[in-house]
């Protein structure tokens, strides 16, 4: 895909704070290094970060599970708690212009879900890394690295307008808002790469489904435009690939994530980083419904591979004889 003119990230206005029951730091500069930092260098970091609204506890709380996502937190200047805002009730957490907030939403449902609130760090921490931004070229190993990411985003996001499949609910709302012309072409590649980054952290399940429809809607739209070459799309993966013999290509959101998260250095080791951070964080509930899955896809995912492989084959048989009567009703016609 050819580079876009992207606007800038749209940076959050700031709201009122709520009561300073924390106070720590004082205002620092963004420090970029060679690569992210390491554990005890990003709590180091967040610990030094000017804080408010927060209880002690709930600070703690909040700086752990920033830290467990093993994100980059270079680009952290701030971190709040604050009130909701009418109309934004539900909201969790924002990010922009260095600062990271979260909202007394949070309290409602933290000791419940609080898959929810690690959801919302996820995703946030992923904006604060965003590969639109050119100063993150360092986060990313450089900035070939960073526009490899970026070209990730961008494809994806463009997949997803050409085949109408989105990743998730929230997805489908800011698709819907940017063909309305209410966002630009900037927020929706910001917030598709958000949502990537989020969903192979914490459902990987549902990526994997995802990237299935994607692929399957748009061999129908390039069959569709057939005798249209400059007209065909090729398939972006949104995440690894594991072909017939069980060898995994990284590819896609989780190639970027190998990039950004400290100690990830290849599949496994984000398929075992993603498993860790929901242990760590997730209720017992949600965490018994995610090694259910777990195990039912290890069980049979040998067989799922095969069966996909077989409807691949009908498929294909299914769309010569479609081809055939085609050129057949052509010729038809033409005699005619």
């Amino acid at each position: 895909m050819n580079q876009l003119e992207l606007q800038p990230q749209l940076r959050m206005q700031p709201a009122p704070d709520g009561p300073d029951v924390l106070f720590v730091g004082e205002a620092q500069p963004v420090v970029q290094e060679s690569a992210p930092w390491d554990q005890e260098a990003r709590l180091n970091h967040l610990l030094s970060l000017p804080t408010s609204g927060f209880e002690t506890s709930h600070w703690a709380n909040t700086v752990d599970m920033i830290v467990a996502t093993g994100l980059p937190v270079n680009n952290y200047q701030r971190i709040s708690f604050k009130p909701n805002q009418p109309g934004r009730e539900n909201v969790v957490g924002t990010w922009g212009g260095g600062e990271m907030s979260f909202y007394e939403h949070l309290n409602e449902i933290s000791a419940e879900r609080p898959e929810e609130v690690i959801k919302t760090v996820v995703h946030e921490g992923v904006h604060a890394n965003t590969p639109l931004d050119e100063a993150n070229d360092a986060l990313y190993g450089g900035r070939a690295e960073r526009m490899e990411a970026l070209d990730t985003a961008l494809d994806v996001t463009r997949q997803s307008l050409v085949t109408g499949v989105h990743l998730d609910g929230y997805h489908k709302s800011l698709i819907e808002q940017y063909e309305a012309g209410d966002i630009t072409m900037g927020r929706l590649v910001e917030e598709t790469h958000a949502i990537l980054g989020e969903m192979a952290l914490l459902d990987r399940n549902g990526l994997a489904i995802v990237q299935e429809r994607q692929q399957r809607k748009l061999e129908d739209y390039n069959r569709i435009h057939r005798n249209n070459p400059e007209e065909q799309i090729g398939f972006t993966p949104l995440m690894s690939t594991t072909d017939r013999k069980g060898n995994v290509q990284l590819a896609g959101i989780d190639k970027t994530l190998v990039k950004l998260i400290d100690g990830v250095e290849d599949y496994n080791g984000l398929v075992d980083h993603a498993h860790d951070l929901k242990a760590g964080t997730y209720s017992q509930r949600a965490m018994l419904v995610v090694r259910q899955r777990e195990a039912l896809r290890n069980e049979d995912y040998e067989d799922y591979l095969a069966l996909i492989a077989v409807l691949r084959v009908l498929r294909n048989q299914f769309d010569l004889i479609n081809k055939q009567n085609e050129d057949k009703e052509d010729e038809e016609v033409a005699a005619a």
